[in-house]
């Protein structure tokens, strides 16, 4: 038996209820035996986060502090020190990343729950919602970076509460809804600058929206929103800069990054082979001579793939198979290190017998959301009937309390006053704008004197019928009376 709308939502609310519990606990659970613990750029910044914490302003240096190579970690690091200043408060002795692994936890929820929201908004379907959050509940690779001590997680969080308030401002048009987007989308800039990437998506869409409600409140949110997302982090930066008395520095260039994208890396190509730090370190922290460097690589791999195509194929080939087609997201590598032993499931999951299976499994998954996201864009090209439509929605949207005895569907406004009209060959045009006076100066009548103020004389001779007013006291009636 198929189930109604209203058994649907009932079960749109259990399976909310069980993936957001289901998240949460396997985010304790790897916290409790996976036994995560921060390295490399995340310990550089857990590491600085906790000695601002303790007062230690000093690690903030204009040449021999992390910071200075890397200051758009700045607003991650101030993130951790909130926290950190809160963790510092309870009596215990357990390191301050466990609270942080437990925010995540909670975070991820925070994603799915919002997540969710967004899908209703787009779609009004409570099936497309819970096909959602059995695809949210089997997402591994977001349930094992919640143990990974870096920005992705909050950011993520950020991005996805600005997105749904975004869609709300479309719908509602109420400042808040504006004014917390450009909050949630600054926020996850801050925490994670590659999340640029979402937010340069946010504006291209809005524009586009914007341009077509013809709406210029949206070309100012625009405006606002590229400038809250470019100015968060250097903000921030002159508060530490402000609190240690030490110049932060500009760090290591974006070109060097480029450059170093093209080149050779000892785990695949294209990939981290420390060239930019290199280069940056190289030129004594000058990015004028950085860029010249980095400028100098680029030119030389632009030529040596010219002179060997075959090679240039197969480089972008292994960087595009290794960077973007990776199913796990990295998501095991990146919450590879350890502190004080893993559980034997654990372990034999990060870097044993069943990592394979994990593997195949974050493979398997990506392929079934491409899959479906193209088949979904094929099914969206073809087009229902607009009585179909209608029918549908219909049926999504009412709860089957009462019966229907008759349902009826028209279009209305669908062009402008100023719009081409088809003429007919027995009245002039003259007499049908005429009569389209007449009609708007019967119904400006009516508004204003009610229904029974204007009447044809033929409604006289039947006083009884006359005194029937179709579009107020309406039960079932023709749709094409109400104006």
């Amino acid at each position: 038996r198929k189930l109604s709308r209203g058994n649907w939502t009932t079960t749109q609310r259990i399976l909310r209820f069980l993936v957001l519990g289901w998240c949460m606990w396997a985010g304790i659970i790897l916290l409790i035996w996976g036994r995560s613990a921060p390295a490399g750029d995340a310990y550089s910044v857990y590491s600085l986060a906790r000695n601002l914490a303790l007062g230690n302003t000093s690690v903030i240096h204009p040449t021999e502090s992390y910071i200075s190579y890397y200051p758009q970690q700045i607003g991650l690091i101030a993130f951790w020190e909130m926290i950190m200043r809160v963790v510092n408060l309870l009596p215990t002795d357990l390191h301050a990343y466990h609270f942080i692994k437990l925010l995540y936890c909670v975070l991820a929820c925070v994603i799915v729950f919002f997540q969710e929201k967004i899908v209703h908004i787009l779609w009004r379907n409570p099936k497309i919602d819970c096909l959602y959050l059995i695809l949210a509940a089997t997402n591994v690779p977001l349930l094992m970076y919640t143990s990974f001590i870096y920005g992705e997680i909050p950011s993520y969080a950020a991005t996805t509460i600005g997105i749904y308030l975004l869609f709300r401002m479309f719908s509602n048009r109420k400042v808040s809804s504006a004014i917390g987007c450009l909050f949630f989308l600054a926020l996850s800039g801050m925490l994670r600058k590659n999340s640029l990437i979402f937010i340069i998506a946010i504006v291209l869409v809005t524009l586009l929206w914007a341009l077509y409600q013809k709406r210029a409140g949206l070309l100012c949110f625009c405006v606002a929103c590229v400038v809250s997302a470019t100015t968060v982090l250097p903000f921030v930066e002159q508060i530490y800069e402000y609190r240690s008395g030490n110049e932060i520095q500009s760090g290591v260039t974006a070109t060097s990054y480029f450059a170093m994208g093209m080149q050779e890396a000892p785990r695949s190509s294209g990939w981290y082979n420390a060239f930019n730090y290199n280069t940056y370190q190289q030129s004594g922290m000058n990015p004028d001579i950085a860029n010249e460097i980095s400028r100098r690589a680029i030119t030389e791999r632009l030529a040596y793939f010219k002179e060997n195509p075959a090679y240039a194929a197969s480089f972008y080939l292994e960087k595009y198979l290794s960077q973007w087609v990776d199913g796990s997201y990295a998501c095991r590598q990146a919450s590879l290190a350890v502190e004080g032993g893993r559980n034997n499931f654990f372990h034999e999951l990060y870097s044993g017998k069943y990592s394979k299976y994990l593997i195949v499994y974050c493979d398997f998954y990506q392929n079934i959301m491409y899959l479906g996201a193209f088949l979904f864009c094929l099914a969206g090209i073809k087009k229902t009937p607009k009585a179909e439509e209608a029918f549908r929605l219909f049926r999504e949207n009412y709860d089957w309390r009462k019966p229907i005895r008759s349902l009826g569907v028209r279009g209305s406004d669908l062009v402008t006053e100023h719009y081409f009209e088809q003429i007919d060959l027995f009245s002039g045009i003259e007499f049908r704008e005429k009569q389209m006076k007449v009609d708007a100066a019967v119904d400006m009548i009516r508004r204003r004197f009610g229904f029974y103020s204007v009447q044809r004389g033929l409604m006289h001779f039947d006083r009884h019928l006359s005194a029937l007013d179709a579009k107020s006291d309406h039960t079932v009636h023709p749709h094409g009376y109400f104006g």
